[in-house]
């Protein structure tokens, strides 16, 4: 079951799927530490039951490192404080809008190296919106280049996919009608 309940089985390597007995135990072994883990810190929700928004894609790897959506409040705050910049203060924009960012990592060590942050400037075309490193400093040029790679993701996942196509869709009017229900409430307030 554990290798069927996430996307495990689409994107395993070659590797795993030749692995012997001893192997998949001590994968089965680390999913289980994994979802005790989450389990504990979340009351037995899963990561995707605690998004506050939908990320649309959650996990691009490219060129040496990897970007990761951050779909809540939380992970957006954890974010901030570890790269000592503003994006744990993205929250309302993500909710209410085609704002999404990432934590950007090195593939092999984890380590944070900068944030990043996309955004729909048209039905499916997605640009960079801010890319920062720690405490806003520059990241390296390899890291602008490889961040393409979300934009890119976030397009073919719009063109390809029709249920993230849909979900962008519904996602953008429900943040549209949202706006303009904000703008009318802040309407009637200047009137009392």
């Amino acid at each position: 079951m554990w290798f069927f309940s996430g996307d495990l089985h689409a994107t395993a390597d070659a590797g795993l799927l030749k692995a012997g007995w001893p192997a998949l135990e001590r994968r089965f072994a680390e999913w289980q530490k994994l979802n005790a883990a989450k389990a504990v810190t979340t009351s037995g929700t899963t990561s995707d039951k605690l998004d506050e928004w939908p990320p649309f894609v959650r996990k691009v790897e490219w060129s040496g490192f990897r970007f990761t959506a951050l779909a809540s409040d939380a992970a957006l705050a954890v974010e901030g404080a570890a790269m000592a910049h503003c994006i744990g203060s993205y929250g309302r924009h993500c909710r209410a809008g085609m704002l999404r960012a990432f934590s950007v990592r090195y593939g092999k060590t984890g380590e944070r190296v900068a944030s990043l942050t996309v955004e729909e400037s048209a039905p499916g075309c997605w640009a960079i919106a801010e890319i920062n490193g720690f405490a806003n400093a520059s990241p390296p040029a390899r890291v602008d280049q490889a961040a393409f790679a979300v934009v890119q993701a976030m397009e073919d996942a719009y063109r390809l996919s029709r249920p993230t196509r849909s979900a962008m869709d519904v996602f953008r009017r429900e943040a549209a009608a949202q706006a303009r229900c904000n703008l009318e409430m802040e309407d009637c307030e200047t009137l009392f």
